[in-house]
């Protein structure tokens, strides 16, 4: 008994040396490459680098070890993307003082104590839609119908048809359908980031190739003209993590891990050899910005008045003060750069809006989000709980929970969720047995 208890601490407390060992070492290649983008190994003292590895251990502790609920995979991104590393570079970068490091570190502290707390609370139950299927199919049908007629209708410029020049592309996109009809730009959006996806997990479940196909060329066709990249190489990120699930679905978490560490270690080696793509793919880019970010809205905010959802709604609480954007703000502040749009986490971007209470309030609306998720988990197929697992959570670490909600079309995935087809197997994934129905009181 005693042996069941304390081998899974074990195990992730080598999972968490081993990481921080993995971390460490590509950190201090990045900083060759990259010192004049601000990621430089400056700590204050010998007491803040201990201090930062423990409670990156601590935050690592909580990590999940096997997949039984799709939110095991939001909380495992999480804790790799804005968890741990947070942790790390508070002291690391040499952006904040010592009182500040703790107190930065004490916020990404509650924010993972209140989300564990909703992971141990029961599932709620949801009602299924008796029509499901078909309301999910129509919602799918008029979208995609509203889309190629957009395409067809709307004067988008030949220019963004290239991979050459992606923010120029996107930054044109953004600036043409605001000034004309911003409809065009959300009909875009939801397509690329919520109906595409969608009817991938649907034609994979039902392994439709030609589905599959047509999915793809219209994610490709719609990269080019919004040069999304992110939702882009999503489409290939899922194909990839369902079908890593159904071939080792006991060991998906350590697969997944393993095979990312192993590509940044590759690029750091490679880097040695000024061949520095793969270590900025997977490694700069997806943990170390989006915490080096967290530490620079910190800095900002800290001595400044909070925002209070200005950005998003100007009026409602108070004026936006600033002349420009927030992401371009911080960009601007820290970068020297007027296009740079520094897109923080949902952590630190509840920070920068109500202080330390915003990010109580948004860490319990991302644990009621995480409690949705998993109420179909005994219900619906795991291609598409796996996509809204891993969806959410790239998505809120790198971005602010209103931005993800309403801009980048979660909000509608959500929606989408609840609208998708019931699972006719009753012995499939995620988990392996279904729940006794509901009893009804007569």
């Amino acid at each position: 008994m005693v042996g069941r208890f304390y081998k899974p601490l074990f195990i992730k407390l080598a999972f968490g040396l081993i990481f921080l060992a993995y971390f460490n070492f590509c950190f201090s290649i990045t900083t060759e490459h990259y010192a004049y983008d601000g990621i430089v190994f400056q700590p204050a003292n010998t007491f803040n680098l201990i201090m930062s590895q423990i409670l990156a251990l601590i935050v690592i502790m909580t990590a999940p070890t096997t997949l039984k609920k799709p939110s095991d995979i939001i909380h495992f991104l999480f804790v790799f993307i804005i968890g741990a590393p947070a942790m790390l570079l508070a002291s690391y970068l040499g952006q904040l003082r010592n009182d500040d490091i703790f107190i930065f570190q004490s916020i990404i502290l509650m924010f993972f104590i209140i989300l564990n707390a909703f992971r141990i609370l029961p599932d709620f139950y949801l009602r299924p839609l008796r029509n499901g299927n078909t309301l999910f199919l129509g919602a799918c049908g008029i979208m995609t119908l509203m889309t190629f007629l957009a395409l067809t209708t709307y004067p988008v410029p030949t220019d963004f048809l290239t991979l050459e020049d992606v923010y120029g592309a996107r930054a044109n996109f953004q600036e043409i359908t605001s000034s004309r009809s911003a409809l065009v730009y959300y009909l875009f959006s939801i397509q690329n980031n919520v109906v595409n996806l969608m009817l991938l997990c649907y034609f994979i479940e039902r392994k439709q190739p030609i589905g599959i196909m047509f999915i793809f060329a219209l994610q490709t066709y719609l990269y080019l003209i919004t040069a999304s990249k992110f939702f882009f190489f999503l489409f290939f990120a899922a194909v990839s993590i369902i079908w890593l699930y159904g071939r080792y679905k006991d060991r998906f978490i350590t697969m997944t891990f393993g095979i990312f560490a192993l590509l940044s270690v590759a690029g750091a080696l490679l880097a040695k050899m000024d061949s520095i793509l793969l270590l900025s793919l997977f490694f700069r880019r997806l943990l170390v910005v989006p915490s080096q970010l967290a530490v620079y809205y910190y800095d900002f905010f800290n001595d400044r008045d909070f925002i209070m959802l200005s950005n998003s709604f100007p009026g409602l609480l108070k004026p936006y003060e600033y002349d420009t954007s927030l992401p371009h703000l911080i960009g601007r502040y820290y970068f020297d750069s007027e296009t740079t749009a520094a897109n923080v986490n949902l952590i630190m971007d509840s920070f920068a809006q109500f202080g330390v209470i915003g990010v109580f309030v948004y860490a319990v609306i991302t644990g009621l989000i995480l409690k949705y998720i998993d109420s179909f988990r005994f219900r619906k197929p795991a291609p598409v709980l796996l996509m809204a697992g891993f969806l959410c959570g790239m998505l809120l670490s790198s971005t602010a929970l209103t931005t993800s909600l309403l801009s980048h079309g979660l909000l509608a995935f959500l929606v989408m969720l609840y609208l998708y087809p019931e699972r006719k197997d009753p012995a499939a994934p995620i988990p392996q047995t279904a729940p006794p129905p509901p009893s009804k009181r007569r």
